[in-house]
């Protein structure tokens, strides 16, 4: 099944006595295209879904059912065709309408000179153009049908920036590990809460978060929750998934074409994947606990109340909407870990503790062996170690006697200084990543 993604674009009708909205009305039906859209003066505001490495746009075909069409480039340059004087902005692709410059006189012989200098290397051929080629060179379809894109192919539906976040309380739901949290705290220079909740880490602060992609490569999904403190504009809510950055501002004002409102499946489609349902898609995907009607309805609804409905929606405890709203510091939040902003070496502890623990980028079983061979019996880690240590010393000594010899063995005594060594780090580093685990409250020694 595609992974539909929604893009959204402005039409302006640069000669409003050539073309109307209806002509674009028209042409949607004709292709059957389902969209939503707002005319606003020469304006006609659209969103549609796409799918697929060539956004192929989402049209009902003649079964009846959703599917994928022709590529928003070719639906582009088709409604540039056939409605004039357009200029058209979707989904980072742009067209602008013919304009007519009057006419000159050519002759054979211009047009004979200017082709002399054409080269045939830009021109390109047909013969290597495949509509199944990906952008790695090979034709396996990528994006196309049910299979995925290619990690080296993938390329973003939605290439807009995150909306500037105000200057209030904000809440982020990741899967981002917590040993990255210390980090954002040092940087935003706010305490940071943290806590569970369905499968993601919810991050809580009193003022933004500087959280971005760019910075949190392990992040698969990030959802930003961000209130005005003075109360005077909307909240602001962005959702990072996979390829896709998507935004809501609760200013959203866009209905279904007049063919989609008349057919059911399109209408429901609609529903489903452009507008407040694209979010409560992606959201839901990523909390499962979260209400998908409660939650669209806290999409739709007024602007003033949409922070203690989202928190409703996503079974939050009540003291996040109440931080949400400036009733309560984040860090009075019950059962949270708070992160206060530590200098480097406080700060890197907390960091190492929390990747020790299996709460970091690599995969907790790794850890939990490390922890049991090292960290759990620590009696026994010293055991060895001084065993290791003691043969060590040995085989030192021995090794700098036969140096006096005849046959003088300096490798041996390199080898024993290297064992004992060895055997100092470990329980040093034992000793050091205890300290830090206690000093966070994550050590499993009873």
């Amino acid at each position: 099944m595609p992974t539909w993604q929604p893009v959204r674009g402005a039409i302006t009708r640069l000669d409003t006595t050539l073309a109307s909205n209806q002509d674009i009305e028209n042409f949607l039906e004709r292709e059957r295209i389902i969209a939503r859209r707002h005319a606003e003066g020469d304006t006609y505001w659209i969103e549609m879904a796409v799918a697929g490495r060539r956004k192929r746009v989402a049209i009902l075909g003649d079964g009846g059912e959703v599917e994928k069409g022709e590529s928003l480039a070719d639906v582009i340059e088709k409604l540039d065709s056939e409605v004039r004087k357009l200029q058209i902005e979707i989904g980072g692709h742009v067209a602008w309408g013919n304009i007519d410059l009057g006419e000159v006189d050519v002759t054979i012989e211009d047009i004979e000179e200017t082709i002399e200098y054409v080269d045939e290397d830009f021109l390109g051929s047909d013969e290597n153009d495949s509509d199944n080629e990906c952008e790695c060179g090979k034709e396996c379809g990528c994006g196309e049908g049910d299979e995925e894109p290619h990690e080296d192919c993938e390329e973003n539906f939605n290439e807009a920036e995150l909306p500037t976040f105000a200057e209030g309380a904000m809440l982020v739901l990741s899967d981002t590990p917590l040993a990255e949290i210390p980090a954002l705290a040092a940087q935003s220079e706010e305490p940071i809460a943290t806590f569970k909740h369905s499968g993601a880490n919810a991050l809580l602060s009193d003022v933004e978060i500087p959280f971005k992609k760019n910075v949190n490569p392990s992040s698969g999904f990030l959802i930003f929750f961000s209130v005005d403190p003075a109360g005077l504009e909307n909240p602001k809510l962005a959702v990072i998934q996979d390829s896709a950055r998507l935004s809501w501002h609760w200013t959203y004002d866009k209905t279904d074409c007049d063919w989609v409102a008349k057919n059911e499946t399109a209408s429901a489609f609609a529903a489903e994947h452009l507008g407040a349902g694209a979010f409560v898609e992606r959201i839901c995907a990523d909390i499962p606990c979260a209400d998908r009607e409660a939650l669209y309805a806290a999409l739709v609804g007024p602007g003033e109340q949409a922070p203690r409905a989202f928190a409703a929606a996503l079974a939050l405890p009540e003291e996040v909407a109440d931080c949400l709203d400036g009733l309560l510091e984040a860090r009075q939040v019950p059962d949270a870990t708070v992160f206060e902003p530590q200098a480097l070496p406080q700060r890197l502890r907390s960091q190492v503790a929390y990747e020790v623990a299996g709460e970091g980028a690599a995969k907790p079983e790794i850890w939990e062996v490390f922890r049991k061979v090292y960290l759990d019996n620590p009696k026994a880690t010293i055991a060895v170690g001084a065993v290791q240590a003691a043969v060590g010393t040995g085989i030192f000594t021995w090794g700098l006697r036969s140096i006096r010899s005849a046959r003088p063995h300096p490798v041996i005594a390199a080898f024993g200084a290297a064992t004992v060594g060895s055997a100092i780090a470990r329980l040093t580093m034992a000793h050091w990543l205890s300290a830090a685990l206690d000093s966070e409250g994550l050590s499993t020694n009873k």
